[in-house]
């Protein structure tokens, strides 16, 4: 019996190789001669030459046809059974997920069934029932429920907004404190607690009019320029946008006494001018910071 079966095997596999190989292997071997016969007919009926060009076509159509019709349909199946494989993987967890959610609540119902109805023995040998609230305690300790979506977005959301005003105010209060040792120099300190109320509610509002200061003649224009835009920086630090024109109305209107000469438009399109020349340098800031580095000479 295991001899005929080993026949019956060494037949299939002989059949089998026969419609792989011999089929094509003659389709090869005939379009291999013909063209020998092609190129030694071009070389006046050259064997040699008719030898090498069989040699040479048969081994590079049959390695042509190892390559498009033997590996390359192996190698698409595999990848078609591994993605089908991954697929039916992730549908199955979360299938298994599903069903581990409904037994729990299966598990649950019960005792939520039973709340009401609690009884305890005292000491005394009354039945009394427990408090509701009890209960409830007690099957929230034994069976933790998972966080819901809508919880987990609240709470990201929340811890994004805590993070974004914790930086803001480290923003602010840099920027105050960068106006208190850049303006101390140049004027007293209730200006420089002008400057800084102005500049907060620039902060909260890019279209706001500064009042009017008063600071020492020995700063320019170029210097206040240089200035307001090292602050503006660091004030659309987060997402606030100050146009040239906003910062250089709010250097005129905040400075009029020395930009009496110099109108908005010519101090919006020279914030940046000369950036290593003046008392004040300009300051940029490095990418996704907002500290100064000290701009004053």
């Amino acid at each position: 019996m295991r001899n005929m079966e080993k026949v019956l095997s060494a037949r299939t596999d002989m059949r089998e190789k026969c419609l792989l190989w011999g089929l094509p292997g003659i389709v090869i071997c005939t379009i291999s001669l013909l063209v020998s016969l092609k190129v030694g007919y071009s070389f006046g009926q050259s064997s040699f030459v008719e030898c090498i060009t069989f040699a040479v076509c048969t081994a590079l159509l049959f390695l042509l046809y190892w390559l498009i019709f033997q590996t390359l349909p192996q190698d698409l199946c595999n990848i078609i059974v591994s993605c089908w494989q991954k697929q039916t993987e992730q549908t199955n967890g979360i299938s298994d997920i599903a069903e581990e959610s409904r037994k729990q609540e299966k598990l649950l119902l019960p005792a939520v069934a039973n709340i009401h109805s609690c009884p305890v023995q005292e000491d005394c040998g009354q039945t009394v029932e427990k408090p509701i609230e009890d209960s409830i305690s007690v099957i929230q300790d034994a069976t933790p429920l998972s966080e819901s979506p809508l919880s987990i977005y609240d709470r990201c959301r929340s811890a994004h907004r805590e993070q974004q005003e914790r930086q803001r105010k480290e923003m602010l209060l840099c920027v105050n404190t960068y106006i208190l040792e850049t303006m101390s120099p140049f004027c007293d300190m209730e200006t420089i607690s002008f400057i800084q109320e102005d500049v907060m509610e620039w902060a909260n509002d890019k279209n706001h009019e500064p009042r009017a200061v008063s600071v020492s003649s020995e700063l320019t224009t170029l210097d206040l320029r240089h200035f307001v835009w090292n602050i503006a920086e660091r004030l659309q630090f987060f997402g606030m946008d100050y146009s040239c024109m906003q910062r250089g109305m709010f250097v005129k209107r905040l400075f009029p006494d020395i930009c009496r000469n110099a109108e908005a438009d010519y101090l919006a399109k020279n914030l940046t001018h000369k950036a290593k020349e003046g008392f004040i340098k300009l300051d940029k800031p490095d990418k996704g910071e907002f500290l100064f580095h000290g701009s004053v000479e």
